[in-house]
């Protein structure tokens, strides 16, 4: 990938915007959970004193009935009093398992709310790759063209360099006959002096 300073801010932003949104996901579905798990506790404890308190009546009703001789009004209110703790158990579950549903209905729209996001944002950052994998193509097509230019005007300037230097070497080549020619005819006059 590029060295560009723009995409890689642009890919930093939207990984910390996808981490966040994965904190506040985790963090959400954390605090649901303690919540369901706190109310559960809740109404297990209350249904267990409701269940203490209905039990310590009906054996103080059974007690009185006991002691009692007319027993069949006393069979009548412990019936009642069982259907009424009955009556209340229903009731108490009927409201826990709609919590529960309402709960769980709120977790799913919260995971749906955040998986949309972060699919949104996995297709931004995949936006952002294609966008600076583009530009660091057309980086490198211009690199090589600038490359290719700037190569053939030193071939060019090699070139002419060569013609230059043969030039030059044919010039002095000249010069060196006749020095050399100069130079030996000084010599054999020197010699026929001597």
């Amino acid at each position: 990938m590029s060295n560009d300073p723009e995409l890689i801010d642009r890919m930093c932003k939207k990984i910390s915007q996808l981490t966040r949104v994965i904190y506040l996901l985790n963090t959400r579905n954390d605090e649901s959970d303690s919540l369901i798990k706190s109310i559960l506790k809740s109404y297990d404890s209350e249904l267990e004193n409701f269940r203490k308190e209905a039990n310590e009546v009906i054996k103080s009703y059974k007690s009185k009935l006991e002691k009692s001789k007319d027993t069949s009004l006393y069979d009548n209110k412990i019936k009642d009093i069982k259907k009424k703790y009955d009556d209340s158990c229903i009731m108490f579950m009927n409201s826990v398992d709609k919590i529960k549903k309402e709960v769980n209905k709120k977790n799913e729209n919260v995971r749906k709310e955040y998986e949309e996001k972060y699919k949104k944002m996995i297709d931004e950052v995949a936006n952002v790759k294609k966008d600076g994998d583009k530009k660091y193509k057309e980086m490198i097509k211009k690199v090589e063209n600038d490359y290719n230019k700037k190569l053939n005007e030193k071939d060019k300037e090699i070139n002419n360099l060569k013609t230059q230097l043969e030039n030059l070497k044919k010039g002095y080549e000249g010069q060196i006959k006749e020095l050399a020619e100069k130079n030996k005819r000084e010599i054999e006059e020197l010699k026929k002096k001597f």
